[in-house]
């Protein structure tokens, strides 16, 4: 089966972005336009909703005790608790026993 003229398309019938919306601003966009105040003023504030702020740094305990807790310390610029290294040791002596029995 191939291809099977339908005739042609109805011509698209949709009312153009009105100024004032971020659809509006992205249409003087498309046609090469000078962008309007007011899609100005809506680029802006589309722009604005689509930033979101990021937390704040904070370091939480929970998971000291393990190395990817130890990790966290160096992240947060914190000095690592005892438990942490005791854990960081830990990790070091089993991958250099890894290593060693993999050589």
């Amino acid at each position: 089966m191939g291809y099977q003229y339908r005739g042609d398309k109805p011509a698209s019938r949709r009312t153009p972005a009105p100024c004032g919306t971020y659809p509006g601003y992205r249409r003087h966009k498309y046609h090469n336009e000078p962008v309007c105040k007011d899609c100005a003023a809506a680029m802006a504030a589309y722009s604005r909703s689509q930033r979101t702020p990021s937390p704040p740094k904070q370091f939480t305990t929970e998971k000291c005790g393990t190395w990817p807790g130890r990790r966290r310390h160096d992240y947060y610029n914190t000095p690592p608790c005892e438990p942490c290294m005791a854990a960081a040791r830990a990790y070091q002596q089993q991958r250099r026993a890894a290593k060693q029995t993999k050589n």
